[in-house]
């Protein structure tokens, strides 16, 4: 199996843009799952399985 990752590269700009409309709630990122950093090789183990349905958020705060 192998594990494909999309890589847009993005200005500043546009970063500040996107920011801008998901504060204002014009737009909703799709958060499949979300794994705490301690459980990275899950995290990736769920990503290679084809399982996500949209981002998988790695928390590092928790």
């Amino acid at each position: 199996k192998h594990v494909r990752m999309l890589i847009v590269p993005q200005s500043r700009t546009d970063s500040i843009a996107m920011a801008e409309l998901c504060a204002a709630r014009e737009i909703t990122p799709m958060i499949d799952r979300e794994f705490p950093l301690q459980a990275v090789p899950d995290a990736m183990r769920y990503i290679a399985a084809g399982r996500a349905k949209g981002k998988v958020v790695i928390n590092v705060a928790s």
